[in-house]
């Protein structure tokens, strides 16, 4: 709740721009602050709604990893309500600067911590879990540039043209 509010009102009014402005160029006959108005208006709909599925699907994947390692003894409710905790640093976001990446590291050790807790695991396997799904998602993204690497390698060495 405390990081829906957070985003509804400070990110709502930067999106709410861009929103905007994409608005008033579909229906020119809206004058700039009506178009800001809806866009503001459709950010306070779709922000705490696209925390919540983002909440919903993070907690599972963190599960799904815990049950693949054997740390996941508790049901899939602690698992969230350890995610929905744990994000709570992310008010952090409005310091300048340093605050984005002191919410997300915050937010990453309260993960760690809570779901060592709750689950009764052991921090190895809980880091694993948490960490597992960055390294498969840049394991997939590694593979797909070595892939066109090698066939641009390849054509080269091959004297293909362009």
């Amino acid at each position: 709740i405390i990081v829906a509010a957070y985003q509804i009102g400070f990110q709502t009014f930067l999106a709410g721009a861009q929103v905007a402005a994409s608005i008033e160029s579909l229906t020119s006959a809206l004058s700039g602050p009506v178009a800001t108005l809806i866009g503001v208006l459709v950010m306070l709909v779709v922000v705490p709604l696209m925390t919540c599925i983002g909440i919903f699907i993070s907690s599972g994947i963190y599960h799904i990893c815990l049950m693949l390692l054997g740390g996941a003894t508790k049901p899939f409710i602690h698992t969230f309500r350890v995610v929905c905790y744990s994000t709570g640093p992310q008010l952090l976001q409005i310091l300048p600067l340093a605050g984005g990446m002191i919410a997300g590291v915050w937010q990453l050790v309260l993960t760690i911590m809570g779901l060592k807790t709750v689950h009764e695991t052991t921090y190895g396997k809980v880091i694993v879990a948490v960490f597992l799904p960055m390294l498969f998602c840049c394991g997939f993204l590694l593979m797909f540039f070595a892939v066109i690497a090698g066939g641009v390698v390849g054509s080269i060495l091959s004297g293909a043209t362009f």
